[in-house]
């Protein structure tokens, strides 16, 4: 099974909301140490008890910030935020001339699968550059 057709990842600006977690990993040996913290911290939130979320989130999060590291130009910088309406995973990257490109035929045994997962389990995506830098995110509804 090959991958054919990707639909563009839309530039737009990121909702706003609260920001609750930030990080600035320097390499991918990083990101699991960056699940597990939003996980627990999920976990810690107030009336807050939604697996499937502490499960999704950290996979969009760890699917962004994987891209930025292998593609993008450091300083490589992640934050969750939270609304009254959804969760938005943000990672930032110096390679803003760089739009986030989804594979286009590729096997998916061979990897390069992240943007199309992460299309497919969020709400909304897109992308922005700001300040020189370029913002990849993705949102989920806040239940």
């Amino acid at each position: 099974m090959t991958i054919e057709r990707a639909g563009p990842w839309p530039p737009r600006p990121s909702p706003s909301g609260k920001a609750l977690w930030h990080w600035a990993p320097k390499t991918v040996a990083d990101l699991p140490r960056i699940r597990s913290e939003l996980r627990e911290g999920l976990a810690r939130l107030p009336g807050h008890r939604q697996p499937e979320l502490e499960e999704v989130l950290p996979l969009l999060l760890d699917e962004l910030l994987a891209n930025g590291l292998r593609h993008g130009n450091p300083p490589v910088t992640a934050e969750v935020r939270r609304s009254a309406r959804e969760w938005v995973v943000e990672v930032g990257d110096q390679a803003s001339a760089a739009a986030p490109e989804p594979a286009v035929g590729r096997d998916p045994a061979l990897g390069g699968m992240g943007l199309h997962i992460v299309a497919s389990l969020s709400s909304a995506h897109g992308w922005f550059v700001e300040g020189g830098r370029k913002f990849v995110w993705t949102s989920l509804p806040a239940v």
